[in-house]
């Protein structure tokens, strides 16, 4: 943690080919001791202008971090989530109201970079917001239910996955993921999964089909939704798939259950 690391770090998170490496930079600048005049909050704020996503996600959360809040990140913050759209924002508005000294006008516009991002956003964009946003709000519970009435299959997905797992289902949430379950749809897999989390065992004979799936894919998704039913030991078959990499990630799966258990 010393300040001198700060350019040497900012300049690998600038260039290095890595996006790991990159990602650690930031990091390692988030746990710097505070500097003067702001130092390391406004180094970020110039990565923030020609950084991808993924980077500006790390930069929010650096500068709602604990070393850099009350030394240049919650005006940075301030301006992000008031101003800028996508990934990088809405990791912004969700750090600021996770923040317990967030109040006042950062917290009405993280609010409002919420919603914008829920209700207008690029379809990851709005997967992103809903998966963040914090329901005990109201306006943002009222936003993602309006999402789960709309006409893109995959946010709907989201948002009826998102009101599944909380208290204040409603609207016959449950029915209507189910009915997106069902075989032959385009999106049974996150549909399914989104209710095998909350629990509900009347998809588990569908989950289990799929570990025949011809797809790798569908066959590891059914691993991973079989162990949030508190099922893993149903997907044992995949431990003699045919796939070595489906051998190796299904016993994964299957190891950390036991060990969640």
């Amino acid at each position: 943690a010393d300040p001198g690391d700060l350019h040497p770090l900012a300049e690998a998170a600038r260039v290095d080919p890595e996006p790991l490496v990159r990602t650690e930079s930031v990091r390692a600048i988030a746990t710097l001791t505070p500097l003067p005049h702001d130092e390391a909050a406004n180094v970020l704020r110039d990565l923030w202008s020609a950084g991808d996503d993924g980077l500006r996600e790390d930069i929010a959360l650096a500068w709602a971090g604990p070393a850099m809040w009350n030394a240049g990140g919650l005006e940075a913050l301030r301006i992000v989530v008031a101003s800028e759209h996508g990934a990088g924002a809405v990791e912004a508005a969700a750090a600021v109201l996770r923040h317990k000294d967030a109040s006042g006008d950062v917290a009405v516009s993280a609010l409002a970079q919420f919603v914008r991002a829920i209700e207008q956003g690029a379809p990851s964009t709005r997967q992103q917001a809903i998966a963040q946003a914090p329901l005990e709000r109201a306006e943002l519970l009222a936003a993602v239910k309006k999402a789960a009435e709309g006409d893109d299959d995959e946010v709907r997905v989201a948002a009826l996955a998102r009101l599944v797992a909380g208290p204040a289902q409603g609207g016959g949430t449950v029915e209507k993921l189910e009915a997106l379950a069902q075989p032959g749809s385009s999106l049974s897999q996150r549909a399914r999964f989104a209710l095998a989390s909350a629990g509900d065992r009347r998809v588990q004979g569908w989950i289990e089909q799929d570990l025949t799936s011809e797809r790798p894919f569908d066959r590891l998704s059914a691993a991973t939704a079989l162990a949030s039913l508190d099922a893993s030991a149903r997907a044992a078959p995949l431990l003699a798939d045919i796939d070595p990499s489906v051998r190796v990630r299904a016993a994964c799966t299957l190891l950390m259950a036991a060990r969640s258990r």
